[in-house]
């Protein structure tokens, strides 16, 4: 696992200067906005996708996601159907 340094970003305010503007700042008012990106995490995870079959798991922030089918291929590999549930949408997806 690597580790990524951390970088810091200063923020440097644009300010007009007039005839009238002072010599000293006193407040500074108003909104910042911005992204923060974290490391990547799981936010649900299924232990046993075949024992998990028609059963939601719970995530943050109302969000569940349920395996509606899990078969085996005669190749040996995993036909599995999944269907998300986020704050009323639904969105299904076959892997």
């Amino acid at each position: 696992m690597t580790s990524r340094s951390t970088r810091l970003r200063g923020v440097w305010p644009l300010v007009t200067v007039s005839d009238r503007t002072g010599k000293s700042l006193r407040e500074v008012s108003g909104t910042v906005a911005g992204w923060i990106r974290t490391p990547p995490a799981p936010l649900i995870t299924i232990d046993n996708l075949a024992k998990s079959i028609n059963v939601a798991k719970e995530g943050p922030e109302g969000s569940r996601v349920k395996v509606t089918v899990c078969q085996r291929d005669e190749d040996g590999f995993f036909n599995v159907k999944i269907e998300l549930i986020r704050r009323g949408r639904r969105w299904s997806a076959t892997c």
